[in-house]
């Protein structure tokens, strides 16, 4: 998903906010709300719910809470009066209250051409680690009790992609067979974490692969 509003863009597949063009860095938690309130916009989310979505295995008060709001409304540019995105509602929670554009994703991948095939969604791997797991920082957060926090990685070097599996609870797999170690990935590649399936797309390959594979 990508999102236009006001001078900022929020690209969610690429975990990128930019700003006037420029690269706006998040703390991953920031990330995590801003990406919360858009794509629940207009409706207001309780405190509670955000802080379930963003403090997946800790308690977390609405102190900590409003930092992180005070932290992406400098972010965006959003600190006169009245709120131009992010609206506080009284003894309750918060909303995206600002107009915002849905834009479609065209062009070529990344240039380092890994990608994850996610449903519908296609979400472009970085050089080096891409996490997989619970954590609201994973590239894949898979909101799941059956996925580990830190469950697996995607390491990124010179074209090439390898997986590894981080000890977590209920394994991953490729190819419906568990790993153990790191593994090389191939394009076409089914990866299974808990009740997620992904494909791994490889370099220089521009067709999705078909998602009817066993799990």
């Amino acid at each position: 998903m990508r999102v236009r509003f006001g001078e900022c863009v929020l690209d969610c597949d690429l975990r990128e906010l930019t700003r006037a063009g420029k690269a706006v860095p998040l703390l991953p938690k920031v990330f995590c709300l801003l990406e919360a309130l858009i794509e629940r916009r207009p409706r207001a989310v309780s405190q509670a719910e955000l802080r379930g979505l963003i403090w997946t295995d800790v308690l977390a008060g609405g102190t900590r809470l409003a930092r992180l709001v005070s932290e992406l409304r400098v972010a965006i540019g959003d600190v006169g009066r009245p709120p131009r995105f992010i609206r506080t509602v009284h003894r309750f929670g918060y909303a995206f209250c600002g107009s915002a554009e849905e834009e479609c994703i065209q062009g070529p991948r990344p240039a380092n051409g890994c990608a994850l095939q996610w449903g519908d969604r296609l979400v472009p791997l970085t050089r080096g680690e891409n996490l997989i797991g619970r954590a609201a920082e994973a590239l894949i957060s898979v909101a799941s009790a059956k996925v580990s926090r830190r469950h697996a990685r995607i390491v990124v070097a010179e074209g090439r992609a390898t997986l590894e599996d981080l000890d977590s609870r209920n394994g991953t797999y490729v190819r419906d067979r568990r790993i153990d170690g790191v593994v090389a990935l191939e394009h076409g590649d089914p990866i299974t974490v808990g009740p997620v399936l992904l494909i791994f797309c490889a370099a220089n390959d521009q067709e999705t692969v078909s998602t009817n594979h066993a799990t």
